[in-house]
């Protein structure tokens, strides 16, 4: 038997034997003629085993990353994934989520390294990022809770992060940035900034507590922000300001464009300059919307979707300038029709809630619609109908065959 290594970049992949039925001597050219045989075996081996890893990489990944954005009314979010095309896929990331509370959570993070061990440790993070700020929705106390948390996750990689919430009135985006690059705010002029310009907070796990500052972006009408992975602005090259600066450059045309995935598409085109992604590119441009002039949803009648109506007419009305008071008031009275929906309409099979509203002249009208048919209501409960009163000038409430229609109105003070 004679056996010889296989060998890729000095890698030992395993050993080739050959065996003979008979007695024999191996001669020197009966080796380097194996040799030569494993060169090839090797070769192929590699890429094999390269594939079934990229393969199993490009599964997990998909797994943590979402598969779909959230509807938030107001804004819209346009993601994009882009994987190196050597030495593979790594470690970059990003997750969409929305709080119990309301409010938008958004994350952006970097893992070093590439393959099945830097997708592990991604999906861990994200993981163990959600059960942070599901317990905290801080953005620097999430930060802090999963930074004390990276010896137990067993993360020795350098992660780089940036976390943050959007409020539910769409006033400010509150982040955290542990060690990552930092947001591309564009206003709605066309001219765009960098959100931080501190450096001061390090990547996550350096192995000594360290409180993340944290930085408030006010947001209004029209404004976007770019969340983003360092393979966007990275060349061996040059500086990252260089990068950082480029790309500013090329932020404008993103800005509410009527097709803000070919805009993305775009931009890393020319910020690729014809070049192969060397490393993993992860974007998240969130568009705040102009001001609205109502509102037309249609969503499930589920309890959690009610957290969208809210902040649909949150926004409506603070666009409108309805004082805090009057808007809650019109808040309240709108949860409760579309609560009431979601309780008596449906069986468990579930259905659906139109919500419509309006403001003509001085009088804001809102009518929440449901496809379903009443069920009676227990003996204890069915106090929402007089608490829509108590807050609207009127309520009228539609039922028939094809379901409820209840029709509020408020005349605005001062107008």
């Amino acid at each position: 038997m004679i056996g010889v290594p296989l060998l890729v970049r000095g890698e030992v992949l395993g050993v080739l034997h050959v065996g003979t039925l008979a007695p024999r001597t191996f001669t020197d050219a009966d080796a380097e003629l194996l040799q030569l045989v494993a060169e090839r075996v090797a070769l192929g081996l590699h890429v094999r085993l390269y594939e079934q890893e990229r393969r199993m990489t490009e599964t997990l990944q998909r797994t943590f990353l979402p598969e779909s954005l959230p509807e938030v009314p107001g804004l819209r979010l346009t993601s994009k994934y882009l994987p190196a095309t050597d030495p593979g896929i790594g470690g970059d990331w990003y997750d969409v989520f929305v709080l119990p509370s309301g409010v938008l959570a958004l994350a952006m993070g970097d893992v070093s390294g590439h393959g099945l061990r830097a997708a592990a440790v991604m999906g861990r993070i994200r993981n163990a990022l959600r059960a942070c700020a599901l317990e905290d929705e801080n953005p620097s106390e999430a930060v802090n809770r999963l930074d004390r948390l990276m010896e137990l996750l067993d993360v020795t990689e350098i992660v780089t992060l940036l976390f943050g919430i959007v409020d539910t009135e769409l006033s400010e985006f509150r982040f955290v940035s542990a060690g990552h690059v930092p947001p591309l705010v564009i206003k709605p002029d066309g001219q765009s900034s960098f959100a931080d310009d501190d450096w001061s907070n390090p990547p996550l796990g350096i192995g000594h507590y360290h409180p993340f500052r944290e930085h408030i972006v006010p947001l209004e009408a029209g404004t976007s922000f770019l969340l983003y992975t360092d393979g966007l602005v990275e060349r061996r090259d040059e500086s990252l300001s260089e990068g950082l600066e480029r790309l500013r450059g090329v932020s404008a045309p993103m800005r509410l464009s009527p097709n803000p995935a070919e805009a993305i598409e775009s931009a890393i085109r020319s910020l690729l300059d014809g070049r192969e992604p060397a490393d993993d590119i992860a974007l998240l441009l969130v568009d705040l919307e102009a001001q609205s002039s109502g509102i037309d949803l249609r969503i499930a009648a589920d309890p959690e979707a009610l957290v969208t109506v809210r902040r649909a007419s949150r926004r409506w009305l603070s666009d409108l300038g309805v004082p805090r008071r009057v808007s809650d008031d019109v808040i309240t009275a709108v949860g409760e029709a579309g609560a009431n929906a979601v309780e008596h309409a449906y069986g468990p099979m579930g259905g659906w809630l139109h919500v419509l509203a309006s403001c003509e002249g001085d009088t804001i009208r809102v009518t929440v619609s449901d496809g379903g048919r009443w069920r009676k209501r227990h003996s204890a409960r069915g106090r929402g109908s007089t608490l829509m009163r108590s807050v609207m000038d009127s309520v009228e409430i539609e039922t028939s065959d094809a379901g409820t229609t209840v029709t509020m109105r408020l005349r605005l003070p001062g107008r």
